[in-house]
């Protein structure tokens, strides 16, 4: 729990401007995909599957971006104006964990919002998800469930591999395929059969893992002074 009112504002300022920021992504997203389906049903015939449900993995893809901007553009104003390493390592989990709550329930939403359009238009909302837990864009908890499963990781990874780029441009890309592979691993985890126990540990699991990784990365991380 973050007790000291500076931290707390410190916080706050970390998970909202970033909350806000991958707002406008996806609704960047969803207009996007509004503007595909409506080009495909001019030029090129009826719809027949769901745009939102063939773009919205973009999210996830925001997501990734958004923890790399975490720790490049935050980890150093954060020590800059004299917060502790360690206090940004309790916030960012927090932060995460926000955000993929909003992103989470920006994505469900965008089916919830593209069904009335595609009713008025009399189009199927029709998507495929292979291996993940919904088959059908109208199971809102399922899908908002997957969201809050995984996106904690993507964000994590993301965080993972801009705080080797904030220590090094080399490590950072090293990392990225320690990115890919946890999040590999959560995704290995949703293709169980069912939605049980041990699904969920083990993405929760991964996600403190790779917070345990970035943690190790910025412990002890040389940044300069401003005035140099």
């Amino acid at each position: 729990m973050i007790t000291d009112p500076i931290a707390r504002r410190a916080a706050r300022r970390l998970i909202g401007g970033y909350a806000f920021l991958a707002l406008l992504g996806v609704a960047a997203v969803f207009l996007f995909s509004l503007g595909v389906t409506a080009s495909v049903n001019v030029f090129q015939g009826p719809i027949e599957v769901s745009g939102w449900g063939e773009v919205h993995l973009a999210v996830r893809g925001l997501a990734v971006g958004t923890g790399v901007f975490m720790c490049t553009l935050t980890l150093p104003q954060h020590i800059a104006h004299g917060r502790t390493r360690r206090e940004f390592a309790v916030h960012l989990p927090v932060g995460i964990l926000v955000l993929a709550l909003v992103l989470g329930a920006a994505s469900t939403a965008g089916f919830a919002l593209e069904l009335p359009i595609y009713r008025l238009m009399g189009w199927p909302q029709e998507f495929s998800n292979s291996g993940g837990l919904y088959t059908a864009a109208d199971q809102y908890p399922l899908i908002a469930l997957e969201n809050w499963l995984v996106l904690p990781t993507w964000l994590a990874a993301g965080a993972l591999i801009g705080a080797g780029l904030t220590r090094s441009a080399i490590l950072g890309v090293a990392l990225m395929p320690v990115g890919g592979i946890l999040i590999w691993a959560v995704h290995g985890a949703l293709r169980s059969s069912d939605l049980a126990v041990p699904m969920v540990l083990t993405c929760l699991g991964v996600f403190l893992l790779t917070m345990v990784l970035t943690w190790a990365v910025v412990r002890d991380l040389p940044l300069r002074s401003r005035t140099h």
